[in-house]
């Protein structure tokens, strides 16, 4: 980019914190520039406009009365027009009020919709001054030009938070005209389903310098050119604008003898191309062109849209698991915010188009992977990116969170030559011990926010706990055949379950305190996970081919759930709802299956070597990481939908934790999809019988 374009942009957001700071410098107390006046469609009769009992009835009637810099706050509902609104002052026009509001803030301009309507017979704003239009509906003007908006000799006005729909055209702009020396802002605003006879579908600038930020162009269509935008010998400047399903015979943008600025946008799924030019020199950036366009940083590569495809279900533009819009874009120019108004960026990098991912996020659960190839160990942060943790492969590794800084630690035994290793906080190595453990769980023993590392030293030494990260309590003399821990009795504080083998069974270290208990036999597998939503987790035991897989469930009572006995078990919160899912793969016979909500079994896929799971994206729900083998690699399912490959070799050992502190940012190359082999080939599973 530019110093002149950087400038420029530059130049573009002073005035628009000079236009809000105007506004703002004159509801100041003591210093009333400005008058306010109220609009109210529901009236009976128009009164002063001096307060919401006095509404006017009409826009018009309070931009007559308004002076320069005035307010003048519209009542939600629609007003439909028999003429045209003049804007020929800088007035301030706001919708989204619900009639009571003292103060702009309390407005809603989102659930209080307010709509200024043509109705198919006029144009809806006629602009000659440096006018504010903040949270309208702009739709069913009918004109020759420019239906929804026609900004004429202003040099400046802006428009923030609007929607443009259904305005058509004879000629050109359905939803907006911009003609000679107008600089145009257009921030935030949704340009839906206009059409133009002409040129320019939703937008024709004719010799202007438009800024466009946070805006999507969805199927507008003109019967010439340009079925979102027509530049005429005009320069406008776009950033992280989403432009889909629009057509036109001359694509979604056509500059005539134009020379646009395009960074962090999308143009996806238009009819008859993308971004045409007939004597004209665009710069396009970091950003997504179908077919591809020349340009640093940009990719031609399906942004994976929530949904691009015209039906039953609304449209949804927001960005999904694995776009490669994700953290790819620049932060030159790049707004602050995006058209839900949340923060920019929000992950690694910026993003680009006019969502920033994730949708909405909780706070970091386990969103990062790190996998022994076997050749060494890699990290896979953030659902983004592969880095190298160390070169030496481990025989085991756990991850917890050591010392409550809300970043996982990663437990790692390199054998005997090297013994436990931490790697704290993703940036240093400490030794924890010389000796290489049989196995290794963590847990929060204590309530402390601090994860302990339970350790197996084998026969000669027994189990241990390194308790707070400070130092080593022996938890048992024996050595078992395996732990895992859970809370559960719901108090925030793990147990440790541990089966000690044959002649003495699986007992529960409860509260850090005593030992119970729970079954004489020795188990093949356990998991723990809550699978019933109550804050309890349950302990899910195979018990082998004899005695299948049972449930201690809220550390009360047995229920078997299956006849048959596991490869493997993992549990995890596969779709948001707050109880866990099992998921189980049953061998080559019967393949992996899910337990839903405690309640259905559904099938996943083919039987793999191993699983875990992990909050890839960081929205809630955890996803399904399988190592399917040599054959198809690695392959995550991400919120209990798609797949995902993650990496097409064969990991010899892998585990999940958010090491770096970080939200997800989930920014994925994606891979080819899940081989036929692998997809919706499970067996129907038998139904459990219970013993009596």
């Amino acid at each position: 980019m530019t110093n002149i374009q950087r400038d420029t942009q530059t130049r573009n957001r002073l005035t628009q914190w000079l236009i809000v700071g105007l506004a703002v410098f004159s509801l100041l107390p003591g210093l009333s520039l400005a008058a306010l006046w109220h609009v109210d469609g529901d009236v009976a009769s128009s009164g002063d406009g001096s307060s919401w009992g006095e509404a006017f009835k009409t826009i018009q009637e309070a931009v007559d009365a308004s002076a320069t810099f005035d307010e003048v706050w519209i009542k939600q509902g629609t007003y439909v027009l028999s003429s045209q609104i003049n804007l020929n002052k800088w007035v301030n026009l706001y919708g989204g009020f619900d009639g009571t509001e003292t103060v702009r803030t309390q407005r809603d301009w989102k659930a209080n919709v307010t709509t200024v309507d043509g109705n198919n017979a006029v144009r809806v704003f006629y602009i000659t001054a440096n006018a504010y239009l903040d949270g309208l509906t702009i739709s069913h003007g009918q004109t020759s030009h420019g239906a929804g908006i026609y900004v004429e000799d202003a040099t400046r006005p802006t428009i923030i938070n609007c929607t443009f729909t259904e305005n058509n055209v004879t000629s050109h702009g359905g939803g907006i005209r911009t003609d000679p020396n107008s600089s145009t802002i257009i921030t935030n605003c949704t340009f839906f389903n206009n059409h133009a006879d002409g040129v320019g579908g939703a937008m024709y600038n004719n010799t202007s310098s438009v800024t466009i930020s946070n805006s999507l162009f969805i199927v507008n269509n003109s019967y010439d050119r340009g079925g979102a935008i027509y530049n005429d010998s005009s320069s406008p400047i776009i950033t992280n604008s989403t432009f889909t399903l629009n057509s036109a015979n001359g694509g979604a943008m056509y500059n005539a003898s134009s020379s646009p600025i395009i960074t962090n946008s999308i143009f996806w799924g238009d009819t008859r191309g993308e971004i045409w030019n007939s004597s004209s020199s665009p710069t396009v950036t970091y950003s997504i062109v179908q077919g591809g366009y020349s340009g640093e940083g940009n990719i031609d590569a399906d942004p994976l849209f929530v949904n691009d495809v015209p039906g039953p279900t609304p449209l949804d533009l927001h960005l999904t698991a694995g776009s490669p819009a994700i953290d790819t874009g620049t932060s030159e120019g790049a707004p602050d915010t995006d058209l839900d108004g949340k923060p920019r960026p929000m992950g690694a990098g910026y993003d680009m188009g006019a969502y920033e991912y994730p949708l909405e996020s909780p706070n970091s659960i386990k969103n990062d992977l790190i996998i022994d190839f076997g050749a060494g160990i890699y990290t896979y942060l953030n659902n983004n990116n592969w880095d190298t943790l160390h070169s030496l492969s481990a025989d085991s590794m756990v991850t917890g969170e050591l010392d409550g800084n809300n970043q996982d630690e990663v437990i790692i035994d390199f054998g005997d030559t090297y013994g436990i290793w931490i790697r704290e906080n993703n940036s240093s190595w400490a030794q924890l011990h010389t000796e290489s453990p049989e196995f290794m769980v963590t847990g929060n023993l204590d309530a402390t926010d601090q994860d302990e590392v339970i350790i197996d030293f084998g026969t000669d030494f027994g189990i241990w706990v390194w308790l707070n990260n400070t130092f080593w309590v022996e938890l048992h003399s024996l050595s078992a055949e395996s732990m895992v821990t859970g809370d559960l009795d719901g108090n925030g504080q793990d147990e440790v379950i541990i089966d000690f083998g044959t002649g003495f069974g699986i007992w529960v270290w409860l509260n850090n305190t005593s030992w119970v208990k729970l079954h004489t036999l020795s188990p093949e597998n356990i998991v723990t996970g809550d699978l019933d939503g109550s804050g309890q987790d349950e302990v899910i035991i195979d018990f082998g081919p004899q005695n299948g897989i049972w449930l201690w469930l809220n550390n009360t009572s047995w229920t078997q759930l299956h006849t048959l006995s596991s490869e493997s078990m993992v549990a995890g919160d596969l779709d948001g709802t707050g109880q866990d899912e099992l998921i189980i793969d049953f061998g080559d016979q019967y393949d992996i299956w899910v337990w839903m909500n405690n309640t259905t079994w559904a099938p996943l896929s083919t039987s793999g070597e191993d699983m875990i799971i992990g909050d890839l994206d960081n929205n809630g729900s955890e996803e399904v990481i399988i190592n399917f083998g040599d054959t198809y690699g690695l392959w995550a399912q991400m919120n209990n939908s798609n797949w995902i490959k993650l990496h097409s070799q064969s990991p010899k050992n892998m585990v999940s934790g958010n090491i770096d502190g970080l939200l997800s940012s989930l920014s994925l190359t994606i891979g080819s999809l899940l081989p036929p082999a692998l997809e919706n080939t499970a067996k129907l599973l038998p139904k459990a019988q219970v013993i009596e």
